[in-house]
């Protein structure tokens, strides 16, 4: 059964957030990342948007190089293909997991978030369904203390579960349990058989908020995140934003 809540942003609707009709294996993805050496865990690029630690884990990259983490917007990565990595081979079920989902893939990553730390709110760009690129979690390790809110709407996910979030919108999480938190997070793009998953919805609700589309200060912002990432394709992503200031 999946759960599907909507919000309406001025006269748009839009997916908050979407249970989807998945259930993996815990004990097989947890060995999958026991597996894995823990100094391939790279500091997220981020830094000013958490406290603590959140790190990393490439499986499918730009180019499929090992030491990229970063996640880009599927128009601006046109000319760019996301491919596996090393480490993927290391993660056999892993690999079947990503391989069921019947879309584009983009960005795959293992994210972890140390108990204790903290990601703070924060939009990411035209990353929705209604854009055309959605991101999945399924949680791997967690905990009761794991707090991801979106819209200030808690999200309580479990093990194994597979969770579309719209992360256009305010989120941010907290780890207060005693344990590290750990997602596989899947980027790709809208196509029918996504469609399909989210149709099989059976809750719906909606509500009214304030419209929460990028202004230009919040564009500024982001554009100088990605100023300060320093690779080619992060300013090129900079330059394109720049056109809507």
């Amino acid at each position: 059964m999946s759960s599907v809540f909507w919000v309406r942003i001025q006269e748009r609707d839009m997916l908050l957030y979407s249970k989807l009709p998945l259930v993996f294996n815990v004990h097989e993805m947890q060995n999958d990342v026991f597996r894995l050496e823990q100094q391939l865990w790279q500091k997220h690029y981020n830094a000013q948007n958490f406290e603590g630690s959140w790190t990393v884990i490439p499986l499918y990259s730009l180019g499929g190089k090992a030491e990229s983490i970063l996640s880009v917007h599927a128009e601006n990565a046109a000319n760019l293909h996301y491919e596996p990595t090393v480490y993927l081979q290391q993660c056999p079920y892993l690999l079947e997991v990503i391989q069921s989902f019947q879309f584009p893939l983009q960005s795959v990553r293992l994210m972890k978030l140390n108990a204790g730390s903290i990601i703070k709110e924060h939009m990411d760009y035209q990353l929705s369904f209604e854009e055309g690129e959605v991101r999945l979690h399924i949680p791997i390790i967690t905990n009761d203390n794991v707090e991801f809110y979106v819209q200030d709407e808690r999200i309580i996910m479990n093990e194994g579960e597979c969770w579309y979030l719209n992360l256009s919108l305010r989120h941010r999480v907290s780890n207060n349990g005693k344990t590290d938190r750990v997602h596989l997070v899947i980027d790709g793009k809208v196509n029918d058989w996504l469609r399909a998953m989210l149709n099989t919805s059976v809750i719906t609700q909606t509500t009214t908020v304030k419209n929460e589309q990028f202004d230009k200060e919040t564009i500024q912002k982001i554009i100088q995140e990605l100023l300060q990432q320093g690779t080619q394709t992060a300013i090129d992503l900079a330059d394109k934003l720049r056109t809507q200031l």
